[in-house]
């Protein structure tokens, strides 16, 4: 999967630019099974993160928000899955 470069404006923190130019740097540098392996760990995360959010009492906005980010977190894992047997990110084809 390719990860999209944002343009970084010469107003961004200096320390902010070289920690995002860093992470490209490795990102492209790493085999596939290490970058599906950040996007797997990425997507638990926030799955794990919206599941917390949904047991809690509180606004109904909230949850609704944490239930559709909780699907297409479900969705990018199954995505994620064709992509380590395929080598191919669904999609991008």
């Amino acid at each position: 999967m390719r990860m999209e470069k944002p343009n970084l404006t010469d107003e961004a923190d200096p320390e902010i630019r070289e920690i995002v130019e860093g992470f490209h740097r490795w990102y492209d540098c790493a085999s596939l099974a290490e970058q599906i392996a950040w996007h797997r760990t990425r997507a638990v995360r926030t799955c794990r993160n919206n599941r917390k959010i949904l047991r809690l009492p509180g606004d109904p906005a909230l949850q609704g928000y944490a239930g559709s980010a909780l699907r297409r977190a479900q969705i990018r894992l199954l995505r994620i899955r064709i992509w380590r047997a395929t080598g191919v990110y669904p999609g991008e084809g």
